[in-house]
């Protein structure tokens, strides 16, 4: 998973990157995408070009939100690592 700041930028599963924002260059402004850009990271290393969506587009995203589902579930019962957190730190487990 790819976050900047508070925000879900992309989701990476097995050879796919799901990326939900987009910014061409460094400087840019971040663009929210109207839908999920998918990259075959195999076939296109360099991300230029997104895959075909019309064949693999509901199974890789059923894959990326079950990560995201999973990610959430487990920010219920241990916190965030915080930005600039001790190497030793371990998050506190809600029960």
């Amino acid at each position: 998973m790819v976050w900047l700041n508070e925000e879900l930028h992309a989701v990476k599963w097995s050879q796919f990157k799901i990326s939900f924002k987009r910014q061409q260059h460094f400087h840019d402004p971040e663009i929210p995408l109207g839908f999920a850009r998918i990259i075959n990271l195999l076939e296109d290393p360099k991300e230029r070009e997104a895959v075909n969506q019309t064949f693999v587009r509901w199974w890789v995203m059923q894959h990326a939100r079950r990560l995201i589902r999973q990610f959430e579930e487990s920010v219920k019962t241990e916190e965030l690592i915080p930005a600039g957190a001790e190497v030793d730190f371990v998050p506190a487990r809600s029960q």
